[in-house]
């Protein structure tokens, strides 16, 4: 997560590493919590 940008970056486990980067119209999937995260909701309020 970035304080200053409406961003995010999550590292997967593949192989090696891979770095994904979100930016604010995105949304953020983690298959294994089944979960998706809107990143202009995670960023709701913070930043304007």
């Amino acid at each position: 997560m970035s304080q200053n940008e409406r961003y995010a970056e999550v590292y997967r486990k593949a192989t090696n590493w891979r770095q994904e980067r979100f930016s604010e119209n995105e949304v953020i999937k983690l298959d294994q919590l089944d979960l998706e995260l809107p990143l202009e909701e995670i960023y709701e309020g913070v930043l304007s």
